[in-house]
């Protein structure tokens, strides 16, 4: 499967003697870069939080990286502030100098005082030592962070095994590290890996006395559990995953010759949304140029080459299995059987995950994640950069379930990608009537009820002994008729083991709970389309009968056909797992986290995304997302996020508190959402946060696509199509985003972007996208390190979107109210065109003003959220 390529290497030497003089020059022009920009600092040191003196001399910065973009010329250098040579790990600088030579961008948190505050400048341990310190403190803590596939209830299961953690310290370097106290202490900067890969970690060990005093994960973790909060169109049937005819690809089509795939090919996110189809030549040759099986060095035939080597790690040793051979032809033409399970398929799900892994590479080359930036490629030829860092794609890995993860080392080192199987789940099948037959979206209930079950039955709405539908008032008034029939009650008033456990006791053989009205009691729904995993309370283990969770538009499309003509439902749960393999989009989004944490602080400074407001989730949400973008598609649609392994609809709720549209009774989330994070019902840290970033960039990118159109071209990074420039701009964007951002820093690196890439020509639009959803001119983030702090702004710059401006309203747009109808509060939007004295009212259906919300001077080109307060009314 190995062929040893003597001519190209030959081939690929002469290219680098060629291209000898030219890169002479572009390591001139990085030399005066990494200069002006540490003049910069070093004579505005005071701005940047440091000392007169703390930066004396060029040699108080080190230099972690730095090159130049091929697309607009700039360098960009990343540093960190130094003391008699050894860094400070938590105090970095960074800038792009612009080919005009200005200093663009600039960025810095620095150490005030520094020699004053550091504690030795030679080490007490050794670095072997440090990193076994490391391992025994990852064992002291297990509990905190390693979690078995299976946990079991005796406590000594949660015990890390023997051997479990490798200490690393080859890679090991002297920093400083600045405590929480405020110290600053000679450390060891180390690392420990897990055998499974699942974690790889790297800490600052104090170098006198071994403690660990900062730690972080290089591997991001996306377990991806049924949402708390979602949105979708109850009753959409489920796409058949039957073999349908082949459909070339309007992009691949051209590429004809070489090597082939049968997968879903770009921009078919899984087997949901397409057939599998033939993909011919798909690698391109400018970001591939010895296409996907060639190093330069070797040639292969199984799935194998510059960009990726992907492989089955079933039993999670990390260590290459199966590969899948093409031939001499190189032909990978493996057949799949939604009835098989995922181990039966192994061959297509390794070819999958290399098809999709090069393709990421190939379309992040072209939008600016190239060899000089910190891609992943075995061999960089003259292009820059580092190389030996392919990604190690392992499919169908053992080491866990329902999740995926990426580990992201820095450059030089391959990463590691782990795709896992996905479990199946509880399903309901509407039978009849045939007008809201289908499948919907369900969540199970969490540890309680029968694990299997498969019954099909009429469904009866329960009236309890208080008239209504909440199943807490016993006795139920309709008992009789709910005997061997499936109990359908509202959430609310009671718990669910409670509502199951009466259900059981009337009779009932299943129970739909589906959500409830807004601001009914007990229930905290913001829309009533959330899916909800029930808790058991005080009665749900004594419950034998299968409970389950719907939304309210499922609910409700059952009871309007009740109790005639009547509704017959299938609740079983599914046996043949999915593997996330053939989802485009997960494997985009894990691909994106290598993106992230290579561009954002440099490709040298791949800890940058810890931080509780960085994007790293959403930027990968987007790249999934974007790149599976298609002809037809719309705004305001139902974009959910592995909605394939979640056993969903195509437009079902995904795995985020909301699918991404911009239509907001579907994602009325804004940047001010994120102040709940970590609270009860709040979005989540990093998934919840990403996701708020995502809804934001979301709604520029829509902005662009209405002005500007859409492409299906995604390669075309000079392509002037909406999609084609947010790409472009997302990815530029991160080099101008700096180390632990926040939302105003990333959004302002897209506008920077824009600035050098497009001399703004998009930045109207972006902006009005930007402050549709709360990060307008005026919104701050405060800390970076924390969320509530943030404030949201639904403001313009002054200038932007008036005198015929984009999207700009003749004289001013009202949004709908939403929710409506609602009973705590609703919220809209108003954006006005001109300056003006403006007064918001509410009023009800006589005409008599209820509420007064505005009464005074509006600027021109703003918008604006108002709230009303429903309560009393």
């Amino acid at each position: 499967a190995m062929l040893k390529r003597y001519l190209l290497v030959a081939l690929a030497l002469g290219l680098a003697s060629a291209a000898a003089p030219a890169s002479a020059q572009h390591d001139d022009a990085v030399a005066r870069a990494v200069d002006a920009v540490k003049d910069h600092f070093l004579h505005h040191q005071a701005r940047y939080g440091a000392h007169p003196g703390d930066l004396a001399s060029p040699t108080d910065l080190v230099v972690t990286s730095a090159y130049a973009s091929r697309a607009t010329g700039a360098v960009h250098v990343y540093l960190r502030q130094a003391h008699q040579g050894i860094p400070v790990h938590d105090a970095t600088a960074q800038a792009a100098y612009a080919p005009d030579g200005r200093v663009v961008a600039p960025h810095a948190r620095l150490v005030a005082g520094l020699a004053e505050r550091v504690n030795a400048t030679a080490p007490s341990l050794t670095a072997q030592a440090a990193a076994e310190a490391l391992v025994a403190h990852l064992v002291r803590t297990g509990r905190e962070w390693y979690r078995p596939g299976v946990i079991a209830d005796t406590p000594g299961e949660w015990d890390v095994p023997a051997g479990y953690l490798t200490p690393e310290s080859e890679r090991a370097a002297l920093v400083y590290a600045v405590t929480e106290g405020g110290a600053v202490r000679l450390s060891w900067s180390v690392e420990a890996s897990a055998r499974d890969g699942r974690h790889h970690f790297a800490a600052r060990v104090d170098a006198e006395t071994g403690r660990v005093l900062a730690l972080e994960d290089l591997v991001d973790h996306d377990h991806w559990p049924s949402p708390s909060v979602a949105a979708v169109r109850a009753g959409a049937a489920a796409p058949s995953l039957a073999p349908l005819a082949p459909q070339p690809s309007p992009i691949l089509a051209a590429r004809a010759g070489g090597s082939s795939y049968n997968v879903w090919p770009l921009p078919m996110e899984s087997p949901s949304h397409g057939p599998q189809t033939m993909a011919n030549d798909p690698a391109d040759p400018d970001a591939s140029p010895l296409g996907w099986h060639d190093t330069g060095l070797d040639s292969y035939t199984i799935t194998r080459g510059n960009n990726a080597y992907a492989y089955e790690d079933f039993n999670a040793d990390n260590n290459p299995g199966f590969s899948p051979d093409g031939g001499p032809s190189l032909v990978f033409d493996f057949p799949f059987d939604p009835n098989l399970q995922p181990t039966d398929y192994q061959p297509l799900a390794v070819t999958s995950l290399f098809y999709w892994n090069n393709i990421m590479h190939d379309v992040m080359w072209h939008h600016g994640f190239d060899e000089p930036s910190g891609n992943f490629q075995a061999n960089n030829g003259p292009n820059g950069g580092v190389g030996n860092d392919a990604v190690n794609a392992e499919a169908q890995d053992g080491s866990g379930i329902d999740n995926a993860n990426f580990f992201t080392p820095a450059e030089g080192s391959p990463p590691r990608m782990q795709m896992y199987r996905w479990s199946p789940g509880a399903v309901l099948e509407v039978l009849s009537p045939p007008d809201i037959a289908g499948e919907y979206a369900l969540a199970s209930a969490s540890g309680w009820g029968p694990p299997t079950f498969d019954l099909t039955e009429d469904v009866v709405q329960v009236i309890d002994a208080d008239g209504n539908d909440f199943g807490c008032a016993e006795p139920f008034q309709n008992e009789a008729d709910l005997v061997g029939k499936i109990a359908l009650i509202q959430r609310g008033t009671c718990e669910f083991g409670t509502k199951a456990l009466n259900a059981e006791e009337a009779g009932a053989v299943g129970v739909i709970i589906y959500n409830c009205e807004v601001g009914a009691t007990d229930c905290s729904a913001t829309s009533g389309e959330e899916l909800v995993t029930m808790a058991p309370g005080v009665d749900g283990a004594s419950v034998t009968i299968p409970p389950v969770f719907a939304q309210r538009r499922a609910g409700l499309d059952m009871l309007d056909h009740l109790p005639t003509p009547g509704v017959t439902a299938h609740l079983y749960t599914a046996t043949v797992f999915r593997d996330s393999d053939l989802d485009a989009g997960i494997i985009s989004h894990e691909y994106g986290h290598g993106v992230s944490n290579r561009l954002v602080g440099g490709p040298f400074n791949v800890g940058c995304l810890g931080n509780q407001e960085q994007m790293g989730e959403g930027w990968s949400d987007l790249f999934g997302a974007i790149l599976t973008m298609r002809p037809g598609d719309t705004a305001g649609q139902r974009r959910g996020v592995g909605t394939y392994v979640e056993f969903q609809p195509n437009d079902g709720p995904g795995i985020r508190p909301a699918p991404y549209s911009t239509d907001p009774a579907i994602n009325d989330f804004t940047y001010g959402d994120t102040r709940t994070a970590g609270q009860t019902g709040g979005l989540t840290v990093p998934h919840g946060i990403g996701f708020a970033w995502a809804t934001i960039v979301w709604e520029a990118l829509w902005e662009l696509v209405h002005e500007h159109g859409f492409d299906p071209d995604i390669y075309d990074a000079d392509g002037t199509a909406g999609n084609q420039v947010m790409l472009r701009l997302l990815v530029e964007g991160m080099k101008y985003t700096n180390c632990s951002p926040g939302f105003v820093d990333a959004r302002n690196g897209i506008l920077e972007a824009d600035t050098l890439l497009y001399g703004g020509k998009y930045s109207d639009l972006l902006w009005i996208g930007f402050a549709r959803r709360g990060l307008g001119f005026s919104a701050t983030q405060g800390s970076s390190a924390i969320n509530t702090d943030n404030t949201e702004a639904f403001d313009l710059p002054p200038g932007v979107g008036v005198e015929g401006g984009p999207e700009a309203p003749a004289a001013f747009r009202l949004s709908r109210a939403y929710p409506n109808p609602f009973e705590d509060e609703a919220r809209f939007t108003l954006e006005v065109s001109e300056a003006q004295v403006v007064r918001v009212g509410v009023y009800d259906a006589l005409g008599r003003r209820v509420a007064q919300l505005h009464d005074g001077a509006l600027a021109a080109g703003t918008a604006h959220r108002f709230t009303v307060d429903g309560r009393g009314l």
